[in-house]
């Protein structure tokens, strides 16, 4: 980081009081006595869009037209999962910024390692129980009795060769799910 960046002059729209609005000029007047004391200028996006739409302006007449520098937006208000927007109008900042979040402690932690997870295996014992129990339900509303003996039949057959399966379970390897997060990501 180089030292002839200067410290950020923070400007929040709340500064003063809650609810305060500053016009145009008055956020030109804070950029430039930040200007001459060679610091840079950050605005809190927090109540930017309210504050656009009640000065009823276009959004670069109170930003980089005003002095503003860098303009930060919550994430997670404005719609994102998580994270920040930061716009840099004034891109030589924006150099540094990965070494900025570093310091602060600010980067994304990292994805721990994938281990091996056991699923279950796929079978089609829940579409015969299905089936059977539909099936023997409508004999028994309908007393077609063999039907329903058949069913049951069906159902234990069914019930006791699943209980009977050893191997029900898949394991999937570490590098199987590295490959599978990969192909979603691109």
């Amino acid at each position: 980081m180089s030292a002839d960046r200067g410290l950020l002059a923070h400007f929040r729209w709340c500064d003063h009081f809650p609810f305060a609005l500053h016009s145009v000029e008055e956020i030109r007047a804070i950029a430039a006595i930040a200007k001459r004391r060679h610091l840079k200028v950050h605005m809190d996006g927090a109540r930017f869009a309210n504050a656009v739409a009640a000065l009823d302006v276009h959004p670069s007449e109170i930003t980089w037209r005003a002095g503003v520098d860098v303009l930060c937006f919550g994430g997670t208000k404005n719609g994102l999962p998580v994270g920040e927007v930061v716009v840099f109008f004034d891109r030589a900042l924006a150099d540094d910024f990965a070494y900025r979040l570093k310091q602060a402690g600010q980067l994304a932690a990292r994805q721990a390692p994938y281990e091996t997870i056991h699923v279950p295996r796929n079978s089609a014992v829940g579409v015969a129980l299905a089936f059977f129990t539909s099936i023997g339900g409508f004999a028994l509303v309908w007393h077609i009795w063999w039907l329903a003996i058949v069913c049951f039949v069906g159902l234990l057959v069914a019930a006791l060769s699943h209980g009977w399966i050893i191997d029900r379970e898949m394991a999937i390897s570490p590098e199987q799910l590295a490959a599978l997060d990969r192909e979603r990501s691109t």
